[in-house]
């Protein structure tokens, strides 16, 4: 029933492009695109944890049947930040695509998974987009947990299927074998530009669907089903406090996990199975290179500052209020069956508390409670209070 939904949104989205925008957003399985790639019996030699992690993020735009990629090297920590920073790429991409132009409705598809999805910070965001009218409606929904994606778990398997039988050596070649390919780089923090307007959600990752719109007196609502065939509900708050000023700052990539001194060791290990005479000679500079942005704090910031740009500004805006956008969703579904996924879902109830602002005596309060399970904590805070009361 769910996987119809989705497929109805997407349909909507090819047969009305100019209403409706439908996107969804993934990533591939991290194992496939090891650095160095090679084909046949000789990859058996590659011990896999010797090699560049890379990962790619895959969004298909159904209306313009078009795969984007984007690609890290684990420099970035997948999570929301990456999410939305690719989002933002993604949409800055169609309003080139469509003569600067945006549907007033975004159908956007994630994976169920808390840390990269399905949290306050992307539900904040996609509230934003409504609030700053780059969208009249989003709808942001997800799959039961263990269901796959077919369309862009298909794109995935075409690019798998290239690399079962082409090498890819380096980086450029990985990249050449991906469609519609950027490298990810140049990201903002857009988690702590938004956390401070950020209201205190409960029960936020149960629900398979949230939209975001406007009432009849135009202000921003956002709703919630535990899936499809449920009713919705309204939250009494919305995600956001207000709108965030200012800009976020650049987010500084962490090259913790990026391993250089290993994949260095391990190179003499591969590098005979390498074909070409300028394979090694530049792997040798990418390595040392990536020694010397990591050396350094300042090398770090200059690397991550490289092609930021905040692009919700460069969005256009929708000039008119557009009614809410509904599909035909098909037939009910058997009550039996229907009961099994309410059970299933827990009829989940979603509380939003308004933010608090916290006052120095409130911060210390909250941390000697924290330190009671603590007691090294505990004692530390016993011996200050003793200091503080003998006589001066």
């Amino acid at each position: 029933m769910e996987r119809k939904n989705y497929y109805r949104k997407r349909d909507a989205a090819k047969r009305l492009p100019n209403k409706f925008l439908s996107l969804i957003l993934d990533g591939m399985d991290q194992s496939k695109t090891n650095l160095p790639h090679l084909t046949g019996p000789q990859a058996k030699a590659m011990n896999p944890a010797d090699l560049l992690q890379t990962h790619i993020t895959g969004v298909i735009s159904h209306g313009h049947g078009r795969l984007m990629t984007f690609v890290d090297i684990c420099q970035y920590k997948h999570d929301s930040n990456l999410t939305i920073n690719i989002l933002l790429k993604t949409l800055y991409q169609i309003t080139q695509l469509k003569g600067n132009k945006l549907p007033p409705v975004l159908y956007l598809q994630a994976d169920n998974c808390w840390r990269e999805n399905k949290n306050k910070f992307v539900l904040g965001f996609c509230e934003l987009l409504v609030r700053l009218k780059v969208f009249e409606e989003v709808q942001l929904s997800f799959l039961y947990v263990g269901h796959t994606h077919e369309d862009i778990d298909a794109a995935f398997h075409q690019i798998a299927d290239t690399l079962r039988t082409t090498d890819a050596e380096i980086l450029p070649q990985l990249l050449a074998l991906l469609p519609h390919v950027q490298e990810v780089g140049g990201l903002l923090d857009v988690r702590s530009w938004l956390e401070p307007v950020l209201n205190n959600p409960q029960h936020h990752t149960k629900p398979l669907h949230y939209i975001f719109t406007h009432n009849h007196e135009g202000n921003v609502v956002v709703y919630y089903k535990g899936n499809h065939d449920m009713p919705r509900k309204q939250l009494g708050l919305p995600f956001l406090s207000k709108i965030p000023q200012g800009r976020p700052n650049v987010l500084q990539a962490d090259f913790e996990k990026v391993q250089v001194e290993k994949i260095e060791r391990s190179s003499s290990h591969w590098k005979t199975l390498l074909s070409g005479n300028d394979i090694m000679p530049w792997w040798k500079n990418f390595l040392a290179r990536l020694k010397n942005i990591s050396s350094s704090e300042q090398a770090i910031t200059q690397y991550s500052q490289r092609g930021a740009r905040w692009i919700l500004p460069l969005l256009p805006r929708q000039q008119e209020h557009v009614e809410e956008q509904t599909e035909n969703m098909g037939q009910p579904i058997p009550a039996d069956l229907q009961l099994m996924l309410n059970q299933e879902l827990e009829n989940p109830e979603v509380h939003i508390k308004a933010k608090r602002q916290e006052n120095c005596a409130g911060k210390r309060k909250a941390i000697e409670n924290a330190a009671v399970l603590n007691p090294v904590k505990r004692r530390t805070i016993q011996k200050r209070k003793t200091s503080d009361q003998k006589p001066k």
